[in-house]
């Protein structure tokens, strides 16, 4: 395991008190390259200025990013020591729109996050192994002038199964973690094989098929025509259909409705005759 050595180098950066507030105001600035900007810490009172963007811009792409020492150049006003706390981004250009600074002496002790670096090959990897970088980032604290550029994790041992711990890697004199904070750093894991699962006929399932067809027979519903279905359900009940009924499907009269209209007038006819 190793450390890049930690790089002292302090930023020039002018700033503007920014006397006016609101929304329309900020707008106004941004047109102009100008973003807000607050400055706040021990021994400062909160302090709102405006800075030019393109500087801010050019500090977040250096190798500290975030973690440069600044010199605040405040028109009007003393220099400040400070550090990028936060920034606020534009949603669509990520441009910054807002910033944070932090007020900070050279010697202060400062919590910040330092990327991480993977060195040398890992053995797991010529094995088929996966490496699962696990932390990009990690919490280290130090003084504000010894901060480090990057951390170096060396994997050159590390085999399938294994992890690296930050209480495994060696940090700079001067740097060190808050207690009980211990995050895994990477981990080589073993490459799962996907099997591709591949439907196999279970014994009897044609049979199950043949008899959920059954019953459909059995009600009647034909597949193309349902119209078939009360020939085919009188047939599967085994009872002759109903002459009423036929007669209905056929919108003829059925014959023994007819002979039972009949012999009902004639038995009419003989009862008046009594009375």
């Amino acid at each position: 395991m190793g450390w890049r050595c930690p790089i002292i180098m302090i930023t020039e950066l002018s700033a503007q008190p920014r006397t006016t507030l609101g929304k329309g105001h900020a707008r106004r600035s941004r047109l102009s390259e100008s973003i807000p900007a607050v400055i706040y810490g021990k021994g400062v009172d909160n302090k709102t200025l405006n800075v030019n963007v393109r500087e801010i811009e050019k500090i977040l792409r250096t190798k500290l990013g975030k973690n440069t020492l600044i010199n605040l150049k405040v028109e009007g006003d003393k220099d400040y020591t400070v550090l990028i706390k936060e920034y606020q981004g534009n949603v669509l250009s990520r441009r910054p729109i807002h910033v944070d600074f932090w007020h900070v002496t050279e010697n202060q002790e400062v919590e910040i996050n330092v990327k991480v670096n993977l060195v040398g090959k890992a053995p797991g990897l010529l094995n088929g192994g996966v490496l699962a970088v696990i932390s990009h980032s990690v919490k280290l604290n130090c003084q504000a002038n010894s901060i480090p550029g990057e951390l170096d994790v060396d994997i050159n041992t590390l085999e399938i199964g294994q992890s690296i711990h930050l209480s495994e890697v060696k940090l700079p004199t001067g740097v060190s973690s808050r207690p009980g904070y211990n995050p895994t750093i990477v981990a080589m894991t073993e490459e799962k094989e996907i099997v591709e699962e591949t439907a196999v006929p279970v014994e009897g399932a044609e049979g199950a098929e043949g008899a959920a067809a059954a019953p459909a027979t059995a009600d009647g519903k034909a597949p193309a025509d349902g119209k078939a279905a009360a020939d085919g359900k009188a047939a599967a009940d085994g009872k002759a259909p109903a002459a009423g009924k036929a007669a209905a499907d056929g919108k003829t009269p059925a014959a023994g409705k007819a002979s039972a209209d009949k012999s009902a007038k004639p038995a009419e006819k003989s009862g008046g005759k009594k009375g």
